[in-house]
């Protein structure tokens, strides 16, 4: 409660509008104004303490030392009555010692003007009976800048700011319907739960082909026949004419399945055989007019040779030409004759050689020829030649050397390829592999991962033959110990690097202003001169004829 000051009896005097009562003195009238105006506000009521009196012992004295004066003077019974009310009243109230609260007089107009507020109720945890808590905290008068930062750390928004920003972060976000589900506390196990939106995507609609194919083909043979499916009497005439048609294609595709049998692979290749050793054995009518008419001329040039050596004692060499099973044993490859008489038909070795290879090659199928160092044209298919061998020459470069080429002295006679038990020489495992039919290379794999070994292998056989065993391995040796074969392959890969460098510069130097008219390559149309010096060394070489190793792996 707010504590008042007292106010001064005049003003007391004017508020309460007295009345003056004749035969009343004065000195009692303000004896009662002093005894209304001495009265003290009580102490709150929340303390519980006891008041003090309201009138003192030095007014009830005077009171009572007046009293036979007011008895033989009023005159008035009713001003008696009032002043034995008050006496009693004073009475009673210094006897006890206790007073209840008091209301202080004042005007009306005051009490409207200044309204006193009872404190709020202190969230107090009360032992008595009946009494309850608030479930919330009670906060006290607080400043509203205190309220907006309480309200944006709760929420999880930016607290920091004058008062207009954290008004208008709280208004942004009270209007946000998301922000304020965020706010929800989320389940621990959220896949149990309600999920917003589609939880998958929705089922598309199948066709009625789809549907009418699951129907017919997705029951069991002992299921019910389904009847709406079968055809019936009241058919239209578009599903007849495709029922006619679909019987012709029927019919179409059983007599070409008849004639054209299908047959696996072992299969054909077995009957292939049987055909080939069939007409090796019986003979072919158009084979053998040819190997006729072939004997015939070399009889005659047989003959013409004797009429003109007759004055010579020599014999002359006749060879010719027969259609012999691969069974028969093998005929010697020359024969001596005397100039008169019939030769004696013999088989030679290279002949028959060139005569199996293209008998036993299949006329549809896709095929390769290379020609040995010997003249023997080998031809083969895709099916002829396995995978690359799985050999290795870095401790056996004279090996390598034996098994490289067939038309050098160094040739060994063997190779770990072989075509048709022919060895092939390693320098053609290019040509076997990377052979073009049709605009494609037939085994582009294989070759792919033997390209670079290859490669390495050709640029030690080159540098090998340039000299002899011992002047190889001087060049490659350290300390007494022969370099491994990649460390040969590093050497010879710089060695060959400088050579391409000096080629380069000897052409530009040759060639001068010419020299952007000879190197020169195309991509995309477009005409640029070459700069590489492997380009140019390479190209310099082709112009001059020169053999080389170069570093492409491309000759």
């Amino acid at each position: 409660m707010r504590k008042k000051a007292c106010e001064s009896p005049d003003r007391q005097r004017h508020k309460c509008k007295c009345k003056s009562y004749r035969g009343v003195p004065a000195n009692l009238l303000t004896e009662n104004r002093r005894f209304k105006v001495m009265q003290k506000e009580p102490s709150p009521a929340k303390s519980g303490s006891i008041c003090e009196p309201t009138v003192s012992l030095s007014a009830l004295k005077q009171i009572s030392a007046r009293l036979p004066w007011l008895v033989s003077e009023v005159t008035c019974p009713c001003w008696l009555a009032v002043t034995l009310g008050l006496l009693a009243t004073a009475l009673l109230v210094y006897g006890t010692g206790m007073a209840s609260p008091q209301v202080e007089a004042m005007d009306v107009d005051q009490d409207v003007d200044s309204m006193d507020v009872d404190d709020p109720p202190l969230n107090s945890n009360s032992n008595d009976e009946g009494e309850q808590s608030l479930p919330f905290p009670v906060m006290a008068k607080a400043s509203p800048d205190l309220c907006c930062k309480n309200g944006a750390k709760v929420f999880a928004i930016p607290h920091s700011g004058n008062m207009k920003t954290m008004r208008e972060r709280l208004a942004k976000f009270s209007g946000d319907s998301d922000a304020w589900d965020r706010t929800i506390p989320r389940a621990r196990r959220a896949h149990l739960n309600t999920r917003y939106g589609a939880v998958s995507k929705p089922t598309k609609t199948k066709k009625r082909s789809t549907k009418h194919a699951e129907e017919m083909f997705s029951r069991s043979p002992m299921a019910t026949p389904i009847t709406h499916l079968l055809p019936t009497e009241t058919e239209s005439g578009q599903s007849k004419q495709m029922a006619c048609e679909r019987e012709q294609l029927l019919s179409w595709a059983k007599k070409i399945v008849e004639s054209h049998p299908y047959f696996p692979l072992a299969a054909r290749k077995l009957a292939a055989e049987k055909a080939l050793a069939k007409r090796m054995a019986g003979g072919d009518l158009a084979l053998q007019e040819n190997l006729k008419l072939t004997n015939a001329h070399i009889e005659e040039l047989n003959h013409r040779l004797s009429h003109m050596s007759a004055g010579m004692a020599s014999d002359c060499i006749t060879i010719s030409l027969t259609a012999t099973p691969p069974s028969a044993p093998p005929l010697p490859s020359e024969h001596i004759t005397a100039p008169n008489k019939q030769p004696v038909q013999p088989h030679p070795a290279t002949s028959a050689a060139q005569i199996s290879t293209s008998a036993a090659t299949p006329s549809s199928a896709l095929t390769c020829t290379i020609i040995l160092g010997d003249g023997t044209e080998l031809t083969f298919t895709e099916a002829d030649v396995g995978s690359p061998p799985l050999t290795g020459f870095a401790d056996n470069v004279a090996g390598l050397n034996r098994m490289w080429d067939d038309t050098t002295p160094n040739w060994g006679g063997t190779s770990v390829l072989e075509i048709k038990g022919h060895p092939i020489p390693i320098v053609y495992w290019k040509d076997v592999y990377m052979n073009y039919n049709r605009g494609s290379p037939w085994k582009p794999r294989q070759w792919h991962g033997m390209k670079s070994k290859w490669f390495n292998w050709k640029v030690v056989v080159h540098r090998y033959c340039q000299g002899t065993h011992t002047q190889f391995w001087d060049e490659f040796s350290h300390n007494g110990e022969r370099l491994c074969f990649t460390k040969i392959v590093q050497q010879l890969s710089e060695l060959r690097k400088d050579e391409d460098q000096a080629t380069a510069e000897h052409a530009r130097a040759e060639y001068a202003a010419n020299f952007p008219s000879f190197f020169l390559y195309k991509k995309n149309w477009v005409s640029h001169i070459k700069t590489k010096p492997s380009d140019i060394a390479k190209t310099y070489r082709l112009l001059k004829g020169i053999s080389g190793v170069e570093s492409d792996g491309e000759d």
